[in-house]
């Protein structure tokens, strides 16, 4: 039996049909801009469901960006505003939520990020409807009183997706839930809009020297993504003669200040730049046009950005943690390296930078495998399928 096939339970089968579109409520801590790894696929999720059977609704905690006014979130949301935990306002309004789901009748509660899933169980309780629950990532955000709620209130999770068997490993280990409420579900991957993206001249773009040999790393510079241990495997290599210079994508607006004081003290203003969050069509062209990619984080679910990375050709140097270990295979789609290890990495991008041959080996090697897993796109339609199993296991009238 495998994770995606999970034992008799909430995430087993059933075959009852009904007739009327099932609100589902896709709860959600923020939403920055609908490009972020989970918030991406939370969106696809959305605009993929059957509308004769689903009718999604998006509830977000904090009203944090614009992106959720504005016409790209692809169905009806609604800001509640909240501002702290320790508020009554935060746990009045959670519970109004709650009332709101139960009058409109069956109804499914979809919860993804930290507060959300910590209060979804005890919320779609509250509201009696059937709790979905995403994890994307290791737990690297669960402290010890999480965890322990976590697993007190596991009994009110109908089903948890995850998007990679590492993930659903730290599920079972972190949270106590048993297999059978469990399901893998890959992440969605758009392989024709990869085919069409443009490459970007990074050497002309950048006025770089002949010669110097472009390093991307896309990812927002939270602490988690180590960035930190980019910058210091680059003036390590640096050092040892290797003309590399990094291009850097992603939220910076919080730490770029200590970013550019890093790169100060290590000699490195020179040799990053840093482009920002960019939209969706420009990122992808820059990481298609520089010519080693890089994952340096210390926790990794399953990574986007990883995929497309590989899709487009691009040798990577990932991290030997989590879903990273079931996309990379070492030194055949990719290179691994510890998590937290400067020196590994750097040694790494030298033997890359003096290998143009393996670059180009090891991009073609990754892209065939990445297309192998991504080749059909069912997201939706497994989520679909699980939707209506937790109805029928909780006595609700099912979706059809």
């Amino acid at each position: 039996m495998t994770a995606n096939q999970p034992e008799a339970g909430p995430c087993a089968a059933t075959g009852r049909e009904a007739h009327h579109p099932v609100p589902v409520i896709f709860l959600i801590d923020h939403i920055w801009s609908g490009h972020g790894g989970t918030e991406g696929q939370l969106l696809q999720l959305i605009a993929g469901l059957d509308r004769r059977r689903f009718e999604p609704r998006l509830v977000v905690l904090y009203d944090r960006s614009e992106f959720i006014h504005s016409d790209q979130v692809p169905c009806p949301c609604r800001c509640l505003g909240l501002q702290s935990r320790r508020q009554a306002r935060y746990w009045r309004l959670l519970a109004a939520e709650a009332r709101a789901i139960r009058r409109v009748g069956p109804a499914i509660l979809h919860t993804t990020f930290p507060e959300s899933v910590t209060a979804g169980p005890w919320l779609a309780r509250l509201a009696g409807a059937p709790h979905v629950t995403w994890r994307r990532d290791l737990g690297y955000w669960i402290t010890p009183g999480v965890r322990r709620l976590l697993r007190w209130s596991s009994r009110w999770t109908a089903c948890c997706v995850t998007n990679s068997e590492a993930v659903r490993a730290a599920v079972i280990r972190n949270e106590g839930l048993r297999p059978g409420q469990l399901a893998v579900v890959r992440n969605t991957v758009d392989l024709a809009e990869l085919e069409q993206v443009r490459t970007q001249n990074v050497g002309a773009a950048l006025n770089l020297p002949p010669g110097t040999v472009s390093l991307v790393f896309p990812a927002n510079l939270r602490p988690v993504k180590g960035g930190d241990i980019v910058l210091a495997a680059l003036a390590r290599a640096r050092a040892a003669g290797a003309r590399l210079h990094l291009v850097s994508i992603g939220e910076n607006s919080f730490v770029i200040d200590e970013y550019r004081r890093r790169c100060e003290e290590l000699h490195l203003s020179d040799a990053v730049t840093f482009l920002g969050h960019l939209p969706r069509g420009e990122l992808l062209s820059w990481v298609k046009g520089c010519d080693i990619a890089v994952n340096a984080s210390y926790s990794e679910g399953y990574s986007n950005s990883n995929v497309e990375t590989m899709v487009l050709q691009r040798p990577l140097i990932a991290t030997a943690v989590g879903g990273n270990l079931e996309q990379v295979s070492d030194d055949e789609t990719g290179c691994l390296v510890p998590a937290g290890n400067a020196e590994a990495m750097a040694a790494v991008l030298l033997d890359l930078y003096h290998d143009p041959a393996r670059r180009l080996a090891l991009g073609a090697a990754g892209a065939q495998r990445m297309r192998a897993l991504h080749g059909t796109d069912e997201m939706a339609a497994r989520h679909e399928a699980i939707y209506a199993r937790v109805l029928a296991a909780a006595g609700k009238t099912n979706a059809g």
